[in-house]
């Protein structure tokens, strides 16, 4: 292993003269410094260990716990690559520090002559973390280890409300406060760690330029700016923080991966203070959180990775024009790589954003809680409740304004978008608004609200969701206000194995309003509702749309209570049912609407239509015998006539006679055991013989079934398809024949 030159370091001006820093003395027993005559000599060595303790009583050289510095000041002042600061429960703040220059390194007095020297000073005060440095808290003075600790994040806090006096979300207090607490100066592929801090109070506002407008150089990142490294933030709450124009918790610049893992961002805000503003972050306000941006200072031309790992965001919030109430990372330009954000297993909760108007009715497109612009693919595996946006243009929960997006295992509740209308601000999707492929899947959308779009603006695949009470809401005479409750198409869909409950639109779609050539497969929609197509809006156009083996039950609107073709719209509608499903004009109407224009083929489905005039192969118009659709079971009975009724063709998709749909909305196998080999109507796939649901056929289903029979259930009543209203042996023959074909269920 190559250790770190161990340099022995001259005491600062003003400092106990008898301290000197030898990092051999603290942590490298295997060498010893050499002092010569005359200057500082330089011995191998390991690393230091640099102790603070505000109420260290010895010889405050930071040698160890009863010698700790009282100021981490002090201690960054002597640090350097490879050292440990191990700082014990208290507050600190910097105004032992020295005042930081502007980023292209001019002093904050000369670079800004109007405003007053002192205060300004003061206030450029910043806890600046040399490169390689690692800063861990949490200690409570006696600890040997890290591994010892056992104080939380909370018991260790850097502050930059110097009078202690600040309440959330108020600027009142904060004319004294340090514009950013901590400054982290890495160097890329330099590792280094944040780890158990509180980080509160930086407010990066309140001080013009020649402009009148704020300072470019303080304006953001109050709690903490990093400016370059490979950064690891551990078990650090960041809370309280406030801006004027960006990253009201935190801005990364950095160049290299920044990890941010169990940490915390907690009621951070930037009120937007952009008018005429000449800030460098002016391109991009946003981010009450966080903001990771390309930014052209200190020649910075590439950003970096940003990982955050089991991370609560709440109550950040960005105000008047700015964007994401929580993080924002903007289109980083031509001029810098493609690089990735993932979030993985985090909570956003009450986190807010708004939107402002701005010259010749342009608008800003905001997002209330992630708004990405990174030309790149974003991995997203996250919780987000509560989250409000108001006077919004922009999906709430997620925005990703370039390229793609995999989000998988995730849960959207109750966010929406409010907004007063205006034709020049459309707004955008509630919880997903997304203008690439996205890959979505095993994931849950309840409640949420969007005045143009209800809970996604996406195209791509959509996998093993759930969409519950999500509403597009808007009523505007804008394009598309009201539209795609669950989801609005973008582009080409396929949407398989998903449950579409209780979405409405005040317009198009109650559940989803689509573009062409898509597949809707292996899908339920239960109680779906617009003005026109409560389960499904299908837009006019010659590229087929294809809707397998799904069920619509009792979804309503004025017209096209289940589905509704727009004009020419090429649909072909297989293995489907299509029961109890309302409008104002008829049943079949109720059903589909737009059945006298060309271009719709439907064949092996069951339609609610008393008159039997639907036309089609295979069709069937009789009752479909579903389990027990008042406790939200839309399975059909063993008596279904849609048992066994479809078409097994229908199932290849793209027709190269290959099986595409290979299981059902439950993951079970499609076509299974019974006699005629044939698949299912609807979006389960049935096991008959299996009545008990063990997942095999045995003697206890016998058992069921003769019990059903000499109890006289209508449901043993199976023979023929759908039952003939008598119990006899053809029931009793048609079960065994089912027994006797029953392979074990998949």
């Amino acid at each position: 292993m190559a250790y770190p030159l161990c340099t022995m370091h001259a005491p600062r001006v003003g400092m106990q003269a008898t301290h000197t820093k030898d990092t051999c003395v603290n942590k490298a027993s295997l060498f010893a410094s050499i002092i010569l005559v005359g200057g500082w000599a330089s011995a191998p060595c390991l690393a230091a260990i640099i102790y603070v303790d505000g109420t260290a009583t010895g010889l405050n050289n930071g040698t160890s716990w009863r010698n700790a510095y009282t100021d981490l000041a002090d201690a960054l002042a002597v640090a350097t690559s490879g050292d440990d600061i191990w700082i014990a429960a208290g507050t600190y703040d910097p105004s032992g520090a020295v005042t930081r220059d502007t980023f292209d390194g001019t002093n904050v007095c000369t670079a800004y002559p109007l405003n007053n020297c002192a205060s300004l000073s003061s206030r450029a005060k910043s806890f600046v973390i040399p490169t390689g440095v690692d800063l861990l808290g949490g200690f409570s003075g006696t600890e040997t280890s890290p591994t010892q600790r056992i104080l939380d994040s909370s018991s260790t806090i850097l502050t930059g409300d110097y009078s202690r006096n600040d309440s959330p979300f108020d600027l009142s207090t904060r004319g004294e406060n340090v514009f950013q607490v901590v400054v982290v100066d890495g160097t890329s592929g330099t590792p280094q760690t944040i780890d158990r801090l509180t980080i509160s109070h930086g407010h990066a506002y309140g001080f013009d330029n020649f402009f009148g407008s704020t300072l470019p150089d303080f304006d953001a990142g109050g709690g903490i700016v990093i400016l370059d490294g490979e950064i690891m933030l551990s078990n650090v709450r960041v809370v309280d923080n406030s801006a004027a124009t960006a990253g009201g918790g935190m801005v990364n610049l950095s160049s290299g991966t920044v990890t941010i893992s169990d940490c915390a961002f907690e009621g951070n805000f930037i009120v937007d203070d952009t008018a005429g503003s000449s800030s460098l972050y002016f391109l991009y306000p946003g981010g009450g959180a966080i903001l990771h941006a390309l930014v052209p200072i200190a020649g910075q031309t590439e950003i970096g990775t940003l990982h955050i790992f089991d991370t609560t965001f709440s109550s950040n919030s960005a105000t008047q024009s700015a964007r994401a109430g929580a993080i924002y990372a903007p289109s980083a330009g031509t001029n810098s790589s493609d690089k990735t954000i993932v979030i993985r297993d985090c909570v956003f909760s009450g986190n807010s954003g708004g939107a402002h108007y701005m010259g010749g009715n342009n608008y800003v497109e905001t997002g209330g809680t992630i708004e990405l612009g990174l030309p790149n693919t974003y991995t997203v595996d996250l919780e987000m409740t509560g989250t409000t946006v108001s006077d919004s243009v922009g999906g709430c929960a997620i925005r990703v304004e370039w390229g793609d997006a995999t989000i998988d295992d995730c849960v959207f509740q109750d966010n929406s978008t409010l907004f007063q209308y205006s034709p020049f601000s459309p707004n955008g999707a509630a919880a997903l608004y997304v203008f690439g492929e996205t890959l979505l899947s095993n994931s849950h959308f309840e409640g949420n609200t969007g005045e143009q779009y209800g809970a996604t603006y996406i195209y791509g695949s959509v996998t093993d969701c759930v969409f519950e009470n999500n509403t597009a809401a808007g009523t505007g005479s804008g394009s598309n206000y009201g539209t795609g409750g669950a989801i609005y198409g973008a582009g080409q869909l396929f949407v398989d194995r998903c449950t579409f409950t209780g979405n409405s639109a005040t317009e198009l779609g109650g559940a989803i309003y689509r573009t062409p050539a898509s597949i809707v497969s292996n899908s339920l929609f239960v109680d779906n509702t617009a003005f026109v197509g409560g389960g499904i809006y299908l837009t006019d156009t010659t590229a087929q749309t294809k809707i397998i083996n799904c069920t619509f039950a009792e979804n309503s609107a004025g017209i096209g209570g289940g589905i509704y073709r727009d004009a020419d719209a090429n649909v072909l509608i297989a293995n489907s049912i299509l029961w109890d499903n309302t409008d104002s004009v008829g049943t079949l109407s109720g059903q589909i609407a737009g059945t006298t224009q060309p271009n719709l083929t439907a064949e092996y489905s069951l339609v609610d239509d008393p008159a039997a005039n639907f036309g089609g192969t295979g069709m069937v118009y009789s009752d479909p015998w579903l389990e027990d659709p008042s406790s939200g079971d839309y399975s059909i009975k063993l008596k279904s006539p849609a048992r066994e009724s479809g078409s097994n063709s229908a199932l290849d998709t793209n027709g190269d006679a290959v099986q595409d749909i290979l299981i059902d909305i439950l993951g079970g196998a499609r076509v299974q055991g019974p006699a005629s080999g044939v698949v299912d109507m609807g979006m389960r796939e049935r096991c008959f013989a299996d009545l008990d649901g063990s997942g095999s056929v045995n003697y206890f289903d016998i058992s069921m079934f003769i019990s059903m029979y000499n109890a006289s259930d209508p449901d043993a009543d199976i023979s023929p398809p759908g039952g003939d209203g008598m119990l006899n042996i053809f029931d009793l023959n048609a079960f065994i024949v089912i027994y006797d074909n029953g392979a074990p269920c998949n």
